[in-house]
């Protein structure tokens, strides 16, 4: 996100001094990897991450690109099941571990993929948003506080287009996955809010409750 390319992979800025949500050249990654390990992407990512976490309904597809692009946004979409998101959600709650197998095992990564890994967006990390920053930019725009001001400070999220989600927050022991269109009414940005809200609410009466229940 802060190559300094444009949308069409020219030059605009030195690296590292711009950042942009860049689709066209964060994509490019699958494809080198791909590439590099011999195989198709639905080959790679089957037998490195979704074969094992039981992602039985997971697969990249092409997308259907207008006629007059000359450079693809992203070739492939990620087709995927809520259930099968939340299996992802908890393989990042868990550190790379899953059941008794460890598919991650670079643990350095993982803590710098849910980091900010630069200071342009402190609230992004490697494809993962996080929350509980100074501030966020989202597209020009520059919000000051967290990203999501009423959930937990540690939550990263997977945030994809029209409202969809992956949310892990380490703090609760949470995954939060949500797919469909844009929430209607409020749209996107009030939905997070609003959701986070009553989550916080109901799990701090629910606290209260077990409290109270078995006191200390």
């Amino acid at each position: 996100m802060s190559s300094g390319l444009s949308e069409r992979l020219k030059y605009v800025a030195p690296a590292g001094t711009k950042w942009t949500y860049n689709t066209t050249a964060y994509s490019r990654s699958l494809t080198v990897v791909a590439k590099v390990a011999g195989m198709t992407a639905n080959e790679v990512t089957r037998k490195w991450l979704t074969g094992p976490l039981g992602m039985n309904n997971s697969k990249w597809v092409d997308r259907k690109l207008p006629s007059d692009s000359t450079v693809a946004a992203n070739r492939y979409g990620f087709a995927t099941s809520a259930r099968d998101l939340a299996r992802f959600g908890l393989l990042m709650l868990a550190n790379g571990h899953w059941e008794n197998r460890v598919i991650l095992s670079d643990q350095k990564f993982l803590k710098s993929a849910t980091s900010p890994s630069q200071k342009l967006n402190p609230s992004y990390g490697y494809l993962w948003w996080l929350n509980g920053q100074q501030f966020a930019l989202r597209g020009s725009r520059r919000a000051t506080g967290s990203l999501v001001q009423t959930a937990p400070k540690d939550l990263f999220s997977a945030r994809g287009a029209l409202g969809r989600r992956c949310s892990v927050s380490p703090s609760w022991q949470l995954v939060m996955v949500r797919l469909g269109d844009v929430p209607d009414r409020t749209g996107e940005p009030q939905f997070d809010q609003q959701f986070w809200r009553l989550l916080m609410k109901f799990r701090s009466r629910n606290r209260d409750a077990i409290h109270k229940t078995h006191p200390e």
